[in-house]
């Protein structure tokens, strides 16, 4: 039998939004440390079965269980021009247009920018640098580097595949963060003055834009290797290549004799940029983390790529 420890939890009324309204709140259950862990092996465990038997449905997107709607949660957004503005109800009840809804964390606007959630992000991330140099005083750059990657950086990057920004002023926005956290450490460890790149290099940090751009070329490359299960038909398609092509990465050659991606989508600016970061996207394994360095490979070394597109071990890295 489960402990009767284990059954009680401190129960605190925390506020979903902005609002102190009585609707607002939602009960949060304090329970001890060993139930949590508890949990966690059981959420594990059951996952692992339904998967491996495939129990499943692929058109699951979250919890099923015949729940009845809020109205007052529910809202209209009208997406293009050509949207008959039409009224919405629910058993009745009108449903509210807004110009913006958040989902799944992502403040979705009516017009497809993303000018208010990036807003919204850098707004709480400037709010949490603010925090870091209020609890710490130590002169210790590495202290700072790592609370900036644990506590920061995560809510300027959640979600970056959907709305990553296409102009200048919203990546120089979202950079500024950085920027200006790097400006702080050095003056709170009384290191010299140097330029942002500088710094960043000293404190072992990747620009912000560089790591969004390796989050876009990994989901990319799982998309196109079928490691997310979503219908991609019409997106892109695989076709073998009519001749076999030799690109250099990093001192190394690969011969790439199996697929490419060609998208049917007239999106020039997309197109460009797959072309551009082909070879990165077709040389990365499945599990390569792509924010580490790799290591240096010897030159003019020739690599012959199989119909996954992953390099084929030679007889040293057989044995």
């Amino acid at each position: 039998s489960i402990p009767s420890l284990w059954k009680q939890a401190i129960v605190k009324p925390i506020p979903k939004t902005s609002s102190n309204a009585i609707g607002t709140f939602r009960p949060i259950s304090l329970t001890c440390s060993v139930t949590k862990i508890f949990e966690k092996i059981l959420i594990s465990e059951i996952t692992s079965y339904l998967e491996s038997h495939n129990l499943f449905d692929f058109n699951q997107a979250g919890f099923r269980w015949n729940l009845p709607l809020n109205e007052t949660k529910c809202t209209v957004v009208h997406y293009g021009n050509l949207s008959p503005r039409a009224q919405y109800l629910i058993n009745g009840t009108p449903l509210s247009v807004s110009p913006s809804i958040k989902d799944l964390g992502v403040l979705m606007q009516s017009s497809l920018k993303f000018n208010d959630h990036i807003s919204r992000i850098v707004s709480k991330a400037r709010a949490k640098v603010n925090l870091i140099f209020k609890c710490f005083f130590s002169t210790e750059p590495g202290l700072y580097s790592r609370a900036f990657s644990t506590f920061v950086r995560p809510l300027l990057e959640y979600g970056s595949v959907v709305w990553s920004p296409h102009t200048v002023t919203l990546a120089n926005h979202i950079e500024g963060v950085q920027r200006n956290f790097s400006k702080r450490l050095f003056i709170r460890c009384r290191i010299p003055y140097s330029l942002y790149p500088d710094r960043i290099a000293q404190l072992s940090l990747p620009t912000l834009e560089h790591r969004r751009l390796i989050s876009d070329i990994l989901f990319l490359h799982k998309s196109i290797h079928g490691f997310y299960s979503y219908d991609r038909t019409n997106l892109f398609k695989l076709s073998p290549l009519a001749r076999s092509l030799q690109l250099s990465i990093d001192g190394t050659c690969y011969l790439l004799n199996s697929y490419i991606a060609l998208l049917p989508i007239s999106d020039l600016i997309f197109c460009l940029f797959l072309l551009s970061h082909l070879p990165l996207i077709l040389s990365c394994g499945s599990n390569a983390n792509l924010l580490l360095p790799r290591r240096p490979t010897p030159p003019n070394r020739i690599v012959n790529m199989t119909t996954d597109l992953h390099p084929k071990p030679n007889e040293d890295q057989r044995n």
